[in-house]
This record gives C-alpha cells, structure tokens and sequence, in this order.
C-alpha cells in the first residue's frame, strides 16, 4: 500500500494527490477561516472512508469498514498484548493522508484556538526567562528531582554566570565552585523535553501520542536515575515535572495540536495508557493558562 500511495504510475497515487489537491485549495491558503474547521474535520472523515473502501477491496482480509482487527505479531504467543497491533481504517489511510494535508487543516485549528495558544506562549515566553530553580520552585517540583549534588549534574551545562544574591529562598545561589546552580537552565529531564519536542514533526494521532507516551518513560527513567530504582510515581509528583517539561519543550501552538488530536485520534486510543498520558498533557496545557503569569 505505501508503494501504491507513493508510485506516480499507481492509480492509488493519482486519486490520492488529487483529493490533497482538493482539499488544500478549499482550506488552505490565504482565505481560510477558522469556521471552516468542522468541515474540514467532516471531510477528512469522509475521505478516509471512501480511500478505505478501495483499499480493502484490494486487501480483502484487512477489517471491514468501521470495524477494527487486533493483529498478532508474535506467532508464538497469542496473548500478548505487545505482539501485535489494531488495524482500523484510519491507522491505515492516516499515515498516508495526513503528512499531505496536514499545514492545511492544522493552520486552521491553530487560528480556532489562537487567543488561548497566545495567553499559553505569553507564559512560555516569560517563564523560560528564568533558571531551573526558580521554575521548578514556582511549579512545585518536589526538591527531590531538583540536581543540588555537586559538579557532576551540572556538566556540559551553558548559561552559567554568577549569581550575587543572597538568602534562603528557592531563588538563591548554591555555590559550586565558580559555578552556581541557581543560574542553570535547562539542566532538569532533559531527554524528556527532547522527546516531548518531537510532537511538531509527527503528523497522526498514533504518532503524537506515541511521542507523549515515550516523554512519559523519559520521566520515569530520569526519576529512577535522580530517586531510586523503586521510585513509584504518583500524580502529586508527577504532574509538577511534566509541566517543566512542557515549558521547558516550549512547542508552539500546544492548544492546536492538542484539540487536533482529541479531534480525530482514532477510538481505540481513547483508553488506556496512551489516553491516560494524553489527559495529562491536556490538563498541563490548561493548568499552565490559568497560573500566574508572573514566577516571582
């Protein structure tokens, strides 16, 4: 299927760039209106579904339309839920479609959640401004995740410098040599925001929250590294830490990916560990808008 999508003299491929030829020029480009976004959204459905019927006619043993069919991997083992994976319609027509379409509708969710994407980045802007300490006070890290042991967790660090304050509070400087940790940026979770980062450049609903999911085992990893092996988390602790991390990854229009996302994951990924993780993030972004603007 993917060579038929890809090969110019594949009817497959034909019909395929026609209908994205289709769609950008009704929702793309410089006219488009954030009232067009339900349409879009109904048509992107209604394409899939006729893509879906032609293809299953060539691949008769794939599921009917509307249904889906969990696939065994591991031949060996029928009852391992890691073997395999569901096949539905849209995990079969999305990785095809959406990296054609997605500047077009993506831009027309990015204008329908505009204002609150603004109030998001007002924040993202302003509280990047500030060292790890800082930012993890405000956000109320337990101090336990905080990197306070001495030269070796500040190694390969930049934005170093000193800092001539004095006191007791989150804020003030704790000396290490000509170093001090109260200036450092960026030095907390740092694989985890990479991952994290990764959403931009994924274009399916089954990617991001992949993406979302392996930021989730980034944290659990660096958690065990920085606590102890047995470290269990619990929300308490680790919804202040993914909030850093969506600061600190500072994607843009986080809002738009997220209502993109909600909007045509497929039903399968509304449960379980993937949702789980997704509603984590929802209420990080949310949580964020209605914080203080200001650390201090």
């Amino acid at each position: 299927l993917e060579k038929a999508f890809s090969s110019s003299c594949h009817p497959l491929s034909n019909l395929l760039n026609t209908i994205c030829d289709c769609f950008t020029a009704t929702y793309g480009g410089v006219r488009i209106h954030p009232r067009l976004l339900r349409h879009a959204v109904e048509e992107l459905s209604s394409i899939v579904d006729s893509l879906y019927y032609i293809v299953v006619a060539m691949f008769p043993i794939l599921p009917k339309p509307g249904n889906q069919l969990w696939i065994n991997m591991k031949e060996d083992d029928y009852n391992d839920n890691n073997g395999g994976e569901i096949v539905s319609p849209t995990s079969i027509i999305y990785p095809h479609i959406l990296s054609r379409i997605h500047p077009s509708i993506f831009m027309l969710y990015a204008l329908h959640y505009k204002k609150d994407d603004d109030e998001y980045w007002l924040r993202i802007l302003k509280w990047n401004r500030h060292p790890d300490i800082a930012l993890l006070s405000f956000l109320g890290v337990d101090q336990k995740f905080w990197l306070l042991n001495g030269p070796s967790s500040l190694s390969g660090l930049s934005n170093q410098g000193e800092d001539r304050s004095g006191g007791d509070s989150p804020s003030s400087p704790i000396p290490i040599g000509r170093k001090s940790i109260s200036l450092v940026r960026d030095a907390h979770f740092v694989t985890a925001i990479e991952t994290l980062q990764q959403l931009k450049t994924n274009f399916t609903p089954f990617e991001k929250l992949t993406v979302i999911l392996e930021t989730f085992r980034e944290v659990n990893k660096t958690g065990q590294e920085i606590v102890g092996k047995e470290h269990v988390w619990s929300m308490d602790d680790l919804f202040p830490v993914f909030q850093y991390i969506v600061v600190r990854a500072r994607i843009l229009q986080l809002g738009a990916e997220i209502h993109m996302i909600e909007d045509i994951m497929e039903p399968h990924l509304m449960s379980g560990e993937y949702c789980s993780m997704f509603t984590t993030l929802q209420a990080g972004y949310y949580q964020i808008l209605k914080e203080s603007i200001s650390v201090y």
